[in-house]
């Protein structure tokens, strides 16, 4: 049975949103800055011709990997990216922009659920690995961010 999960990530970054939102919406780069992702393809859907189509490849902190499928639904430059996935994570991500006093504020809401029979099978053991390990994922992102940009980039306080 499939096992849900939500995740919540804020980023404070001192640089301005217009300097931050490029370097997300451009998830092909990801992988030269953020050590979790190995790779991100853009592909035509045969379904969709003008669908925006990723597949995604990450290598986890515990050292599983995972892949899915994004199709991006909604884009407001500077604001929002929000995006459905598909494979073996199924659900909805969001980046939402928000520009504040010293930079800007970047969120990130994931709601999934996972369709690795062994992920499934082992969720009451493992769920706790996996929420942690999501975090550690997120560290490594936003640390890369700063190194890419060379500005500060801190965990919001919620």
């Amino acid at each position: 049975m499939p096992q849900s999960y939500q995740f919540r990530t804020c980023w404070h970054v001192a640089a301005p949103v217009e300097t931050v939102y490029p370097i997300i919406n451009e998830a092909a780069n990801w992988p030269q800055w953020w050590p979790a992702v190995r790779s991100v393809r853009a592909f035509q859907s045969s379904a969709d011709p003008a669908a925006e189509m990723q597949e995604q490849h990450w290598c986890t902190p515990f050292g599983y990997s995972f892949s899915f499928t994004l199709q991006l639904m909604e884009r407001v430059p500077l604001r929002l990216l929000r995006a459905r996935a598909s494979g073996m994570l199924q659900g909805m991500g969001e980046w939402r922009f928000e520009p504040v006093p010293g930079g800007c504020q970047v969120s990130f809401a994931w709601k999934v659920q996972t369709s690795v029979a062994w992920m499934n099978r082992l969720a009451w053991l493992l769920r706790p690995l996996f929420v942690y390990n999501h975090r550690l994922v997120m560290a490594q992102g936003r640390k890369g961010l700063q190194r890419l940009l060379q500005a500060k980039v801190a965990d919001c306080n919620w």
